[in-house]
């Protein structure tokens, strides 16, 4: 499990197929990581408290697409997509 300084909890399980699941507690601020993405790895992050932000890369329009989530969601991002949680 890595704790981060805002009290948030990330804990990830990468999956035998480049799956990679990752159970997320938003701390009292929220969550937020720096712009990335995984190459070939299909991420799924479950949000377990507070909510999640996602930013992603739209390829088929060239734009930002965002999107918010709350306690028993869901937050999917595609192989090889810049995002930001």
């Amino acid at each position: 499990m890595e704790k981060r300084a805002s009290g948030s909890e990330e804990v990830r399980f990468p999956g035998p197929n480049g799956s990679l699941y990752t159970h997320i507690s938003a701390g009292p601020n929220g969550w937020w990581e720096k712009a990335h993405f995984h190459q070939g790895v299909h991420e799924v992050c479950i949000v377990q408290t507070g909510r999640i932000a996602l930013a992603s890369f739209c390829p088929s329009t060239g734009g930002l697409k965002m999107a918010l989530y709350v306690p028993g969601e869901t937050v999917s991002s595609e192989p090889g997509i810049a995002h930001n949680l």
